[in-house]
């Protein structure tokens, strides 16, 4: 038969692992939502770093289009601009890329003209990037 200090005994031993699963379970749970705030951060930190890199290449492309736009006009004063469309494999990855020019005559000098340049990378999609960029030249007088 067990005596009454037994039972006692039996019982606080009993009560002590249970206490011990507590903690170890909130441990648990404090670590997961650690772990889930720094997967979080993780994620966003990538996702803002990719729209950065579209940023980026949209700028490129503008600057690009401003200089073809320039050469053109030196070579040809008529040239108004073009829709000029650059394939995925050109620029080595799966998306392709789309550069308007616009050639205007500037109205208060006879030799410059007005380029603005709008690129979109990339071409289509949720998380493209428009940039638009302009400047003045001044084509060489005739000679």
């Amino acid at each position: 038969m067990t005596t009454r200090n037994a039972l006692i005994k039996q019982a606080r031993g009993t009560g002590r692992r249970g206490g011990f699963s507590i903690v170890v379970l909130v441990c648990l749970l404090i670590s997961t939502m650690v772990l889930a705030s720094l997967l979080r951060i993780m994620w966003l930190h990538s996702r803002q770093t990719g729209r950065e890199q579209t940023r980026v290449q949209a700028v490129w492309l503008a600057e690009a289009g401003l200089d073809r736009a320039a050469d053109r006009l030196q070579r040809d004063r008529n040239y108004a601009g073009e829709t000029w469309k650059i394939a995925n494999t050109t620029l080595g990855g799966r998306e392709g890329a789309s550069v308007v020019i616009r050639v205007e005559p500037d109205t208060t000098q006879l030799l410059q003209r007005l380029i603005v340049v709008e690129a979109t990378f990339p071409e289509q999609g949720p998380d493209h990037a428009r940039v638009t960029r302009q400047t003045t030249v001044t084509l060489r007088g005739e000679e």
